[in-house]
């Protein structure tokens, strides 16, 4: 695989390559005015919301936001890496690729991994050969009373690791590998005699990435001491924490519907989709992490929690939504019956009762109370304070003024409390937050440098068109922003060289949307390219970005205007966002007991500063103090 691909090919790769013949293998697209549409393989919808535009060979989803060209269609949809996606396209539109050189340390690693992927290889094959061997008896008998069955078997890759010390280290030794590289791989242990098979008399579940490369193992003990689970070692290739069971086959059913459900075992994938729910993936016996979280985001916008309804289960529950919430997705819990996984749930009641857990899951917030709620005596008054006291952080933490209110009157009718008694207790917490924070709001500077007091007289007039850091004719300045943000970077799509122009004017980050900025950074990188338009973003290798940038390009021509006008807006848009963070911090400042005098100065100076720069860009004339 080269390591990198030069523009020029990149170019010829896009224009000898047909957006529409490539998203209709994937896509029933129907012609609409200039452009086509259809159902958008990225998220579950009934009406059509994805265009194909073949005249810039871009496409948009106007409901999930994706967007791009052929390179981040084909990125997006199979997972796969930029140059991956360039050179495959290359071969069927037969364009030679050449193989960039490698520096000797760099051509050293690529071998090493290569090799720890052969090892890899080599032993999901023996592991498999051994489950149907006459050794792997046992193991077979224990698959078939968990109801896998052949088919199961090898779509899952199962395989059993021999009852002996050195079965695979003498089959990969055979095949060529290394006892260096078969370490590395995580595949044998060191010991004091020596090295030694890492799993022993286990069933063996391969670990698979989203890419279908084996990337370790997973192994669970059929008789004798040890650990009931044991993954094999991590390697270069293989983090638990970066890695989820099954995410291979169910990232197929999670871009068509949207949600991903997590379970805690092996068997719990395995079982699901034995019944016919492909759709489930699980941690690696560790709890759950925020990279886990960032790869569930890449295919799905909700996630099922399913763990088991012990103890442990429960614990693994709490940990892993609040890391999901994090992470931006939308949370759901299932609750079990007792003493139930998802294996023995669809082996013993059937599938229809485990999608029957899915559609009675509680969203997050109603999950928490609920457990705010567990074991709360609401007969008795002393039991109902402790039940809203346990409520009340919950409740502050629903951002939506329609939701709040709504799950007060529920919490109100279930608690025996009026809604006005349960809001003034919410209200009462509120205020108590807020004074852990900053004791005091707005920009009230009260300390003076040497007479002890100082106040918002001694900053000046705010800048003209209303408040500081407001917009100009009392347009929301959310509007102002995204706008001439927007119409600024179609231009420079269009003329990426005038990038430095607006670093040199706005500063290196000149967008208060943080995908404008990294767009922006991406175009400062391009120096005097002749590529634009769709051109340029068909050298975005991050998939994200060009979906930004064609959703962009999308937007059609340019209003009318020079661009500096655009640029000064923007500069403007810029200077005003730093005032109100600079006023943010001036009053988190003063919300302190014993305030820093020289950084409350120079805090003072900086806020005449920007004043003085926005009475100019606003007006063309500094602000009389």
């Amino acid at each position: 695989m080269p390591r990198h691909l030069p523009p020029e090919l990149i170019d010829e790769v896009r224009e000898r390559t047909d957006i529409v013949e490539v998203v209709s293998r994937y896509v029933k697209l129907e012609r609409s005015g200039r452009r086509l549409r259809g159902l958008c393989p990225f998220h579950s919808e009934k009406t059509p919301s994805f265009y194909v535009e073949p005249e810039k060979q871009l496409f948009h989803c106007f409901g999930c936001h994706a967007g791009g060209n052929v390179f981040n269609f084909l990125m997006r949809l199979e997972n796969a890496p930029f140059v991956e996606v360039v050179t495959r396209l290359a071969e069927e539109a037969g364009i030679a690729v050449q193989t960039g050189e490698l520096t000797p340390q760099e051509a050293q690693r690529h071998h090493e991994l290569e090799e720890i992927r052969r090892a890899l290889h080599l032993a999901a094959r023996f592991y498999v050969r051994a489950l149907y061997s006459e050794a792997g008896e046992e193991a077979r008998r224990y698959l078939k009373s968990r109801g896998v069955n052949a088919e199961v078997a090898r779509v899952f890759g199962l395989g059993y690791a021999p009852d002996a010390w050195h079965a695979l280290h003498e089959h990969l030794r055979a095949e060529g590998v290394s006892e260096e590289i078969a370490v590395k791989a995580g595949l044998l242990g060191q010991g004091e005699r020596g090295p030694y098979d890492w799993l022993r008399h286990r069933i063996v579940f391969p670990i698979i990435d989203v890419r279908g490369r084996v990337v370790g193992f997973g192994g669970r003990v059929l008789a004798g001491d040890g650990p009931k689970y044991l993954n094999t070692a991590e390697s270069p290739v293989f983090s638990k924490r970066r890695q989820l069971y099954g995410l291979h086959l169910a990232k197929e059913q999670a871009a068509r519907t949207g949600r991903i459900v997590v379970v805690e075992g092996y068997m719990d994938v395995v079982g699901l989709y034995r019944h016919g729910f492909p759709g489930a993936v699980a941690s690696l016996g560790t709890a759950f992490t925020e990279a886990q979280a960032r790869l569930l985001k890449r295919f799905a916008g909700e996630v099922v929690l399913a763990y088991d309804a012990d103890a442990a289960g429960q614990a693994a529950t709490l940990r892993g939504m609040e890391i999901l919430k994090r992470e931006g997705l939308a949370v759901r819990v299932a609750r079990l019956p007792e003493g139930h996984d998802p294996d023995s749930l669809v082996r013993e009641r059937g599938l229809d009762a485990f999608r029957q857990v899915l559609d009675e899951s509680l969203p997050l917030v109603e999950y928490q109370m609920e457990e705010a709620l567990r074991g709360a005596d609401l007969s008795r008054v002393e039991g109902r304070v402790e039940a809203v006291e346990r409520l009340l952080p919950i409740l502050a933490g629903i951002e939506s003024p329609v939701g709040r209110e709504g799950y007060i009157a529920q919490l109100a009718a279930r608690l025996g409390v009026s809604r006005a008694s349960l809001a003034e207790s919410l209200e009462a917490y509120l205020a108590e937050e807020r004074d852990r924070g900053p004791r005091r709001q707005g920009l009230v500077l009260r300390h003076n440098l040497t007479r002890g007091r100082y106040t918002n007289r001694d900053l000046g007039p705010r800048p003209a068109g209303g408040r500081a850091g407001g917009a100009v004719g009392g347009t929301r300045p959310g509007a102002i922003a995204h706008a001439s943000e927007r119409d600024l970077l179609r231009w420079l799509l269009e003329e990426p060289q005038r990038a430095v122009q607006v670093r040199d004017a706005v500063g290196e980050e000149p967008f208060g949307a943080a995908e404008y900025n990294q767009l922006f950074r991406w175009l400062l990188t391009q120096g005097e390219t002749d590529a634009r338009g769709e051109t340029l973003v068909g050298r975005i290798d991050d998939p994200e970005l060009a979906a930004v940038a064609g959703a962009l390009l999308m937007q059609g021509p340019l209003p009318p205007g020079p661009f500096e006008a655009y640029l000064t807006r923007v500069k403007e848009v810029s200077l005003r966002r730093q005032v109100k963070e600079l006023e943010a911090t001036l009053s988190q400042l003063m919300s302190e007991d014993r305030p820093s005098l020289a950084a409350l100065a120079r805090l003072v100076q900086r806020y005449k500063d920007l004043r003085d720069r926005l009475g100019t860009a606003v007006g063309g004339v500094k602000i009389r103090e």
